[in-house]
Parts: C-alpha cells; sequence; structure tokens
C-alpha cells in the first residue's frame, strides 16, 4: 500500500526563462525536506534540462525519457541526492525535444503513477501552452507556483499565465524572485494591487545564488544563514500550511 494517501505536485512555472524556476525548484524542494517532508524533485524542462548540473550531478545517469524508451522501472532513474535528503528524476539533456509514442507516454504515465512521497517539485519548460493548462494540467498537478523577476514585462508575461490560472480556477501563487536586483523594478504593492497576483514570497537578490550555481550546491545548503535561504524555508512553511 501506498505510504502518503495524498501527495501535492506542485508545478513550477513561467512565462520566461531566466526568472529562477531551477533555482527555486531545487531549494524548495530541500526546504520541504527539511521541515520533514518526504520530496521528489523531477526535472520536467526538456528545452533546457539543468536540475542535475546544479546538484552537481555526474553523467551517466538515466532521464524520465530513458524510462520510457527502455520500458524500465522510474525507480531505476530515481538518484537520492543525500545532501538534501532529497530524491531527484533527471530529465532530458540531449534535444530538447520530446519523441516519445503514444505508448511510451502512457507507460511513463503508469510508472509516475508508483511515485509515493508527500510532495513531488516538478521544475518545467519555460512559456505558456494553453490546451496543456486548461486541460492536461489538472489531471496531474495539484497547484503551480509562478516565478517571477520583479520588472514590468516579465510580470506583464506572468500575468498572462496568471489570468489564465485564474480564469480556469487552477490553484496557484507567485513568487517573485531576485526582489532588490535593479532599480527599474516595480513596487510589490504596484505588482499586488495592479494585477491582482495571489503572491506567496518574495525572495531577494542574493550574492549566495549565484556562487551556489558556480559550486553546484544549493544555495540553501550552501549558506543556511543567507537572506535567500532564510526566505527559502519561509516559502516552504507556507506551501505546507497554504490553504485553497
Amino acid at each position: 500500500m501506498p505510504k502518503y494517501s495524498t501527495t501535492r505536485i506542485i508545478r513550477i512555472a513561467s512565462t520566461k526563462g531566466g526568472a529562477g524556476k531551477t533555482t527555486v525548484s531545487i531549494n524548495l524542494a530541500i526546504a520541504l525536506a527539511s521541515l520533514g517532508k518526504e520530496v521528489i524533485l523531477i526535472d520536467g524542462d526538456p528545452s533546457n534540462a539543468s536540475v542535475a548540473d546544479h546538484l552537481g550531478i555526474q553523467e551517466p545517469y538515466m532521464s524520465w525519457e530513458d524510462v520510457a524508451f527502455l520500458a524500465r522501472p522510474l525507480n531505476d532513474a530515481i538518484i537520492k541526492y543525500t545532501p538534501g535528503n532529497i530524491d531527484v528524476l533527471p530529465g532530458v539533456d540531449e534535444t530538447g525535444t520530446l519523441n516519445l509514442s503514444p505508448d511510451q507516454i502512457l507507460y511513463l504515465t503508469q510508472q509516475a503513477d508508483t511515485l509515493d512521497y508527500e510532495y513531488i517539485i516538478m521544475d518545467t519548460a519555460p512559456g505558456i501552452l494553453i490546451p496543456e493548462i486548461t486541460t492536461t494540467l489538472p489531471q496531474f498537478v495539484s497547484e503551480s507556483i509562478i516565478v517571477s523577476t520583479p520588472d514590468e514585462p516579465t510580470i506583464k508575461s506572468n500575468n498572462k499565465l496568471v489570468q489564465l490560472y485564474q480564469e480556469n480556477t487552477l490553484r496557484y501563487g507567485v513568487v517573485l524572485n531576485r526582489v532588490g536586483a535593479n532599480s527599474y523594478e516595480m513596487p510589490i504593492e504596484q505588482i499586488k494591487n495592479g494585477y491582482n497576483m495571489d503572491i506567496l514570497e518574495t525572495l531577494p537578490e542574493d550574492k549566495v545564488v549565484p556562487k551556489s550555481i558556480g559550486e553546484h550546491m544549493p544555495a540553501i545548503l550552501l549558506n543556511k544563514d543567507a537572506e535567500f535561504s532564510k526566505k527559502i524555508v519561509k516559502l516552504a512553511d507556507d506551501v505546507v500550511n497554504r490553504k485553497y
């Protein structure tokens, strides 16, 4: 029997690359684990699968696409990332495109149903795929976190995603990342009031983040006392206690 009767599957999304989806995905997963939750982090971005690289996981390793192609158990591809006490399912790191047949997609879906965790954090590709959001997404995802930097072009772009979620009554929250990085960014209150966004948390611009990327070590592990790390833990606590 499954260990957990309910699994929260959280999609980390953004309309633009460079907003910090992967950084938020990784550090949020580890922060949830630090709160005693059992977590798997899935790299679901075929356009730029980089979770393994961020964590310093060396090839060769299997991806979830390999699982589908080779008809292998999904557990064969899951890697235990012991520094963060999470499991990781690496993504496709070659062509950036998916070439799965309907039977392979069905097999992968059936394998995904065997995952038994409290939280599944899924880093996904940037952009807006309307059919995916309005039909496929509600079947597989409990809620989404939209990551945006606070500059006006990115806020306007992500607001399209927010509106789509609101129109389809999908659960979401917005995380503003790299707050304080630029003099031209929008004030938080202006974003809240002008765009009717449900803002979960604001993450500050922090030198620990680029350092963590360069050292292939998540910021929350590199320096737990950094402001970014403290805010990530607060975000994790907000996620755990969030009521819809």
